[in-house]
């Protein structure tokens, strides 16, 4: 290859490298964060606060990101959910529209109360 060859050639995309295992968040953390967030609808969400006041392990970074994976999760519910036909196919193993929907989103309606405003 001459010069010409190499000025046309995508430059190689950096991967992100984790600093940090992923964080693994359990059923009890998940409850504290949504009982917590619950409670404050009304104010922006203070992670710092909620950090103090749960004794979570984790940080702020890490809750916004659990926080927007979970609006994420509920917003594909809500689409599936608003789709023109949406209802239950022959092979799901849900067999209520509400099972279809925890399925998707395990705690639909605790972010219907959230999310959904």
């Amino acid at each position: 290859m001459d010069y010409d060859d190499y000025k046309n050639v995508e430059p190689q995309k950096k991967m992100r490298k984790r600093e940090k295992p992923q964080k693994k968040w359990s059923e009890k953390e998940n409850s504290l964060i949504l009982e917590y967030l619950l409670e404050n609808v009304e104010i922006e969400l203070y992670y710092r606060k909620m950090i103090e006041r749960t004794q979570i392990d984790a940080t702020p970074e890490m809750l916004r990101c659990k926080v927007r994976y979970w609006k994420q999760t509920f917003n594909k519910a809500e689409q599936w959910r608003k789709s023109t036909g949406a209802g239950l196919d022959v092979g799901d193993e849900a067999s209520t529209i509400n099972e279809k929907l925890l399925k998707i989103c395990p705690s639909y309606d605790r972010f219907s109360l959230l999310f959904d405003m």
